[in-house]
């Protein structure tokens, strides 16, 4: 991927993703933080409002990871199982993954969405029940990139991911369940020292 996060040029790989590729879990606790250690169980929400673009700060939640030590290489599909329950009868998750700079500054490394009512595919809705948990499986477009030392990683869940898609979700509620057994951050990641 171009810069930043590119490191040094092209790589071929004979699979994808590449021997080696390992499996991180990352946690998402109520303090926004985003770690590999789970904090206590805990519920945090977010209102949904069509009405409003783009999403104001209670119709999103952001989850940071402290600033690397060293170069973390992605190599694969970022996934999110978010534990949610919504207040209407259907809703959206997106899943944004970013890059954040010393200073402060951005990038974006990938992104998925879903609709609850398709967690079982696309072919037929299934309802929403109000008030009752679901496990939604949220793949993001598959990605190689560096996260350089010093640099974090943020992940932003909210219901739409404006311009890129206008959410259809009726308004209300969004509860996330976090902390241990509930919303996690799948990432592929590979050894490379460039």
């Amino acid at each position: 991927m171009p810069s930043p996060g590119a490191g040094t040029g092209w790589k071929r790989f004979s699979t994808w993703p590449p021997r080696g590729a390992r499996q991180e879990r990352l946690s998402l606790a109520a303090d926004g933080t985003l770690s590999s250690s789970p904090s206590a169980a805990t519920t945090r929400g977010f209102t949904v409002n069509t009405e409003t673009t783009p999403a104001s700060p209670d119709e999103k939640l952001t989850f940071q990871t402290r600033p690397r030590q060293g170069d973390l290489v992605l190599a694969g599909e970022v996934t999110a199982k978010v534990r949610a329950a919504f207040t209407a009868t259907d809703g959206n998750i997106a899943v944004i993954v970013e890059d954040v700079a010393p200073d402060g500054t951005s990038n974006r490394i990938t992104q998925g969405w879903l609709k609850a009512s398709h967690r079982f595919g696309h072919d037929r809705a299934v309802p929403v029940r109000p008030g009752t948990v679901y496990d939604l499986d949220i793949r993001t477009w598959p990605t190689h990139y560096r996260l350089s030392a010093g640099h974090s990683l943020r992940v932003t869940i909210s219901s739409d991911d404006y311009p890129e898609i206008d959410s259809d979700a009726p308004a209300g509620q969004v509860s996330l369940r976090l902390g241990r057994g509930g919303t996690e951050i799948r990432l592929t990641t590979y050894e490379d020292n460039r």
